[in-house]
């Protein structure tokens, strides 16, 4: 793993700080936020989730062992499956849009972590 070493911290450093930024997003933004929830009544949640899932993250991202990227790895996958669930919750175009961009990206870290794992 020596060389994919610096990678795999450099895509895990990116998925935690994008978490990061996601919950801060979350915590500061609730008209955004009623896009996708409108009762609003899950943010707290979602919030404390994100932020969690930013430090797994960025620990994974200090040591990126194949454990590591594995954990992470499942990490997105949770949050892949959290935004299939909510995608067919949504009433507007534009959480239709949001939720879909999440998961995708979501998706698209997940695969990389796990591809980098298979390297290790």
């Amino acid at each position: 793993m020596g060389e994919r070493r610096p990678v795999a911290s450099l895509v895990l450093n990116v998925d935690a700080l994008g978490c990061l930024v996601g919950a801060a997003s979350v915590a500061s933004a609730p008209s955004v936020y009623r896009l996708v929830d409108p009762s609003g009544r899950s943010r707290p949640l979602v919030t404390g989730a994100l932020v969690a899932s930013s430090v797994l993250l960025r620990s994974a991202a200090g040591r990126p062992t194949r454990r590591a990227l594995g954990r992470s790895a499942a990490v997105n996958a949770v949050w892949v499956l959290a935004a299939s669930v909510a995608l067919t919750k949504q009433q507007t175009p534009q959480g239709r849009s949001l939720v879909a961009a999440t998961a995708v990206l979501d998706a698209a870290m997940g695969v990389i972590q796990w591809r980098l794992r298979a390297t290790t």
